[in-house]
């Protein structure tokens, strides 16, 4: 049985996880699939009752303190490692241990640049199934991640020439012939896990959209209490800025509220909460909470955002990283949002009280789901086993 390896070295939370694992549930069958994470904490969480192997993914111990926020995909890799040539040295060293070891005949990518160095080095297939962000375009120098900033294209150039005179370095210390870029790296095959709507980077050509990937596996119902018409389902972190001031204008807003917010205790859930606004500590079922749900308040999680967006809901999104910021811009764009710098509480009691009766932002929404009827997180894993085994038939 050939065995498979999956990649995920950079970006948090559990997006990354669910996705893969939607993934190799319907490869398990035919192949055997080894996991390597960035955080094993989530691995267990995730993987632990799926019975996948999974080990530490090789990732820098300590990260690069930056000066200024990364303007490019090559600047945040130069804060990821890629600055320091020992360091990259080793963390190819591992992932070609680990490809060595394992015996892997492919590698599934999401968000493993590192990993897709590796790859190429060792001359093993790889397939990016990464986000729109997870995968940036093919191009010198890589785009700005920045678009709200005045950010001159020499910065980019420079910080991909860094960028690529390393890994080509690397590369060659182990016997690798020619010089490599990170644009070539991502010109492989990529099978983009979004929405050309909602590609991170507007200005990509000639991407494979299989569609997102979202839900998780095993979640609980929690069914809606109230029949009125104000209903709000949020999606927050306690690490996202403002999200104190969101809590209380969610408790304050008159709205039927269920909110998922991972990483709080019981005791604090409980100061949280209110009259008309439940806590759930465990994953829930969106899918079934997005049927008759007014609006939907998150920190920007891509598959959240895709998810809820497909279901005719709109947006009040605060971002915590440039990520979800980029995604968040998508969206306005066709005016199916509210972005949100002012996290006042009566700024975001306000956006809330007009999100909710704001029906041109509500058949915006809904006009973006019926031009996107056609994606689904089943085609999606579907097109990803499909190709994976037509590399390796």
């Amino acid at each position: 049985m050939k065995r498979l390896l999956i990649g995920w070295e950079l970006g948090g939370n559990h997006g990354h996880l669910t996705t893969c694992l939607h993934v190799t549930n319907a490869l398990r069958a035919s192949y055997d699939v080894v996991f390597a994470v960035r955080d094993v904490r989530g691995a267990s969480e995730i993987l632990g009752d799926a019975a996948f192997s999974y080990v530490q993914a090789p990732v820098p111990m300590f990260r690069k303190s930056r000066a200024r926020p990364a303007a490019n995909y090559s600047e945040m890799l130069l804060g990821e490692g890629y600055a320091d040539f020992d360091l990259l040295r080793g963390l190819v060293h591992a992932w070609l241990t680990l490809l060595k070891r394992l015996e892997i005949d492919l590698v599934l990518v999401d968000h493993a640049p590192t990993a897709l160095l590796a790859c190429t080095i060792a001359d093993i297939p790889a397939i990016n199934i990464g986000n729109g962000f997870a995968t940036p375009p093919s191009v010198f120098p890589m785009p700005c991640m920045r678009t709200w900033e005045d950010i001159p294209e020499e910065r980019l150039k420079r910080a991909d020439a860094a960028v690529n005179e390393q890994i080509s370095k690397v590369a060659r210390s182990f016997s690798y012939t020619s010089d490599l870029a990170l644009a070539e790296l991502f010109g492989g095959e990529n099978l983009l896990t979004c929405l050309p709507e909602l590609d991170h980077y507007p200005q990509r050509s000639g991407g494979t959209y299989v569609g997102a990937i979202f839900s998780q596996p095993q979640t609980q119902r929690v069914d809606w209490q109230g029949s009125g018409e104000g209903r709000v389902l949020a999606y927050l972190r306690p690490d996202v800025p403002g999200f104190l001031n969101a809590m209380v204008a969610l408790r304050e807003c008159g709205a039927e509220v269920v909110a998922r917010i991972p990483g709080i205790t019981k005791a604090q859930a409980r100061k949280l909460a209110g009259p008309r606004l439940r806590i759930a500590l465990a994953p829930i079922d969106f899918s079934h909470l997005l049927q008759d749900a007014n609006v939907m308040v998150s920190y920007g999680s891509s598959g959240v955002v895709t998810e809820s967006l497909l279901s005719g809901v709109p947006q009040l999104i605060l971002a915590k990283v440039v990520e979800q910021q980029m995604l968040a811009l998508r969206v306005a764009e066709w005016g199916g949002i509210a972005i949100r710098k002012d996290r006042s509480t009566e700024r975001l009691d306000a956006d809330l009280s007009v999100l909710l009766s704001d029906q041109e932002c509500r058949r915006s929404v809904q006009d973006f789901a019926q031009r996107n009827r056609e994606y689904s997180s089943k085609d999606a894993v579907e097109k990803i086993a499909n190709t994976v085994e037509a590399i390796l038939s």
